[in-house]
């Protein structure tokens, strides 16, 4: 079998015209014929779907668990409240503190104290 790197040389929707029309080469391999109007389906990772909210919230080292688990509580709440829809539970929300040293942040186009 032959692979094609990049674009194929021949039309993606290409039917044999004597096999569309019944000439009757057995021996060819049939195509299913297919309506020039169709419209193509979706691919499948642009299809709806329920996802879950995730938010993701980036700050200082410095605080202890208990404040974490008190952020992450209220914005579970927080969010449900706002922009739930009917239905959801807490368990549907994703919340991701990332602690980012102040080495690591710029504002303004500067770098934060080492």
């Amino acid at each position: 079998m032959r692979t094609w790197i990049g674009r194929r040389p021949w039309p993606r929707r290409t039917i044999r015209r004597d096999l569309a029309a019944g000439s009757g080469d057995t021996d060819a391999p049939r195509r299913r014929i297919r309506s020039r109007t169709a419209t193509p389906r979706k691919p499948r990772c642009h299809r709806r779907r329920s996802t879950m909210p995730l938010i993701r919230v980036s700050m200082f080292p410095g605080r202890d668990q208990d404040q974490k688990a008190e952020l992450i509580r209220r914005l579970t709440d927080t969010f449900i409240d706002v922009c739930g829809r009917p239905g959801q539970t807490a368990e549907g929300v994703w919340v991701i503190l990332e602690e980012v040293p102040p080495s690591h942040w710029g504002v303004a186009g500067q770098a934060g104290p080492e």
